[in-house]
């Protein structure tokens, strides 16, 4: 059986409308006992702000509140603040993990 994933983004900008967060695949679908991986790259003009950290949540079902992901048995969170990109990755997925995904970047001010 196919499981559906439908990906979005969701990224905290409080300051500027510079920055962005790209997130890959868009949408997928996938086996049940295969991985997915989801990658997000923060973008910010100027060189203004560099990331943080990175956090991912998902949302199972529509009108239900988003659920925040954090590493764990077959769910792992991974940030390189060096390269500005932040991913999640689900081992052995099955039917319960059918979900739209959101990735949100925590960033701060370039110290240079």
């Amino acid at each position: 059986m196919g499981l559906l994933l439908v990906l979005t983004l969701c990224v905290h900008l409080p300051r500027y409308l510079s920055q962005s967060v790209v997130q890959t695949p868009p949408a997928d679908t996938k086996e049940e006992c295969q991985s997915l991986n989801i990658n997000c790259v923060f973008h910010c003009g100027f060189s203004a702000y560099v990331l943080e950290r990175g956090e991912f949540f998902r949302r199972t079902q529509t009108g239900k509140k988003r659920e925040r992901i954090l590493s764990g048995g077959r769910f792992v969170v991974r940030t390189n603040t060096a390269e500005e990109t932040f991913s999640l990755e689900i081992r052995n997925m099955n039917v319960k993990d059918t979900a739209t995904y959101y990735c949100k970047a925590w960033y701060r001010d370039n110290p240079q």
